[in-house]
């Protein structure tokens, strides 16, 4: 009889214990869920449960507009845009165009862009000369990148001279005017060996501090080419900032590497980078990103 009891009692602490867990285990898992259905709403910015995660560092907003992505900003938003006190150089080479040459001149003149060159090619300058005289009307420099942009591995003086005196003539009679050109932009066929690394360091932002001398231009370009440059009085304009959007899109956020405020700089892009038509296909996206690029420097420069 005794044991009949003990076993009783037994079964009904067991039992006690057993509603506990359970009644425990209940509750833990509503609070799971409670707290998995309030990420989820809080996800969707629907639930006020949870309160805000509160950042460990505050930034600010300057650097909050440093951290956003250039690339993806509205095109339209350089109404406001004066950059006619900013003494850098745009430059555009390989025009002209008629998909990019217009977009660019009224971009530029909308932002009151005051310093603009345009390395124009000879042989398109043949196939849309309209775009040359739009260029020149608009009031901004032209520049010599060649007659037919072949890269050359033996180039003789003379042979440069007679293609910048071809250039000339055929700048003249497009304009009907005699044109004072002024600027030679090289092709890379007349870098001499540092050509590699030259273009790597202007990607990895070494010149964008550069501020070129003679003894630079004579220890990157091939004698023959600056010699006839110099023969026929035009002067040497290269770059410090380079996008390499002749084979990729332009790639707006390495400005804020790029940009250095202590000296002129001379930004490089390519209107139609591909010659002779071969791969027409690929867009550098310059008509979308020129205006983009224009408030950035603005607020970079000017503001």
């Amino acid at each position: 009889m005794k044991k009949i009891w003990i076993l009783l009692g037994l079964f009904i602490l067991f039992g006690v214990a057993c509603t506990s867990c359970q009644h425990q285990g209940n509750d833990v898992g509503q609070d799971n869920k409670k707290q998995d259905e309030s990420a989820i709403t809080t996800l969707f910015g629907q639930s006020e449960t949870l309160p805000a995660v509160e950042s460990q560092t505050d930034n600010g907003p300057d650097q909050a507009k440093q951290l956003e992505n250039l690339n993806e900003l509205p095109p339209n938003q350089n109404n406001y845009v004066n950059l006619s006190t900013y003494k850098g150089v745009l430059t555009f080479d390989d025009g002209p165009h008629p998909k990019t040459t217009q977009v660019i001149l009224e971009n530029l003149h909308t932002a009151n862009v005051q310093n603009a060159v345009f390395f124009l090619v000879g042989y398109r300058m043949l196939e849309y000369p309209y775009l040359v005289q739009l260029i020149d009307h608009y009031g901004y420099e032209i520049g010599y990148h060649s007659m037919f942009h072949q890269e050359l591995d033996i180039i003789s003086e003379k042979k440069i001279c007679q293609e910048i005196r071809s250039f000339k003539k055929l700048l003249n009679n497009i304009l009907l005017k005699d044109y004072p050109l002024k600027y030679a932009r090289p092709l890379h066929s007349v870098f001499i060996d540092q050509v590699f690394s030259y273009i790597s360091d202007t990607k990895m932002g070494k010149y964008s501090t550069y501020k070129y001398k003679e003894t630079f231009y004579q220890s990157v370009l091939n004698k023959n080419w600056l010699q006839a440059v110099k023969r026929e009085n035009l002067s040497i304009m290269l770059w410090h900032v380079d996008f390499n959007d002749w084979n990729n899109p332009i790639d707006l956020n390495q400005m804020r590497y790029f940009y250095k405020g202590d000296i002129e700089q001379m930004w490089l892009f390519h209107e139609m980078p591909l010659h002779f038509e071969i791969m027409a296909a690929f867009d550098n996206k310059i008509d979308q990103k020129l205006p983009i690029f224009l408030n950035q420097l603005y607020r970079m420069a000017v503001k």
